[in-house]
């Protein structure tokens, strides 16, 4: 109702100014302002009764795999990943170099089955931007657009041990957890959770050695 008022006498003043209801020195000036500032104002209280819009919650678990994007579309090329792909699955995605070893190593990217020995399926890897040949032993970071209390990953690599870092607020170290891996060994799984859903974020890899996660579990 207010907002009905505040346009109608909008309006009016409008008008007045328009058919000369008002001297005209007033009506040219300050009438016609306040006019125009009474309708603005009527038109913002309108606007913020409008419901806002509706945004689906992100999930409070998931398991991904990297056969497919999340609308279906199969991958069965290799590709970079702008990093974004997956944020309706609640995660984003981008290499981590730890040290000066492959620091361009800054991409995340989908190998497919075949080429790294005895994978058979799709893995997240990491990558030179430039070359996804190259890189592919610099960790991986997964960043969680809502902050989780479990993380989990399938993987397979070297015959190295791995680790596994999660990171809470302003970035603090929460914890890591370690798995070994057999090269051509088949998958390994690695696990790290909190006492509550403050995981922001976490890296996985061992440098040198390639990263290579067929999927990503987590729990809010």
């Amino acid at each position: 109702m207010l907002v009905g008022l505040a346009l109608g006498l909008g309006l009016l003043c409008l008008a007045l100014a328009a058919l000369g209801g008002i001297p005209r020195a007033v009506r040219l000036g300050r009438v016609a302002r306040l006019g125009l500032a009474v309708i603005g104002l009527g038109l913002l209280a309108w606007g913020s009764l409008l419901p806002a819009p509706w945004l689906p919650p992100p999930p409070t678990s998931a398991e991904i795999t990297f056969e497919a994007l999340p609308d279906g579309t199969p991958i069965s090329e290799e590709r970079f990943l702008r990093g974004d792909e997956f944020e309706s699955l609640g995660i984003r995605l981008a290499g981590a170099p730890e040290s000066g070893y492959c620091a361009e190593g800054t991409a995340a990217a989908v190998r497919v089955a075949g080429r790294y020995g005895g994978v058979d399926f799709n893995f997240l890897t990491a990558a030179d931007p430039h070359d996804i040949d190259r890189c592919n032993g610099v960790p991986v970071e997964i960043t969680f657009t809502e902050p989780v209390r479990q993380i989990r990953l399938n993987f397979a690599g070297a015959s190295q041990v791995y680790t596994l870092r999660a990171y809470g607020e302003a970035d603090r170290l929460l914890g890591s957890a370690q798995a070994q891996a057999v090269f051509q060994g088949g998958t390994f799984e690695i696990a790290f959770a909190s006492t509550r859903a403050d995981i922001r974020r976490v890296t996985f890899g061992r440098e040198l050695s390639i990263t290579a996660i067929r999927q990503i579990a987590y729990e809010r």
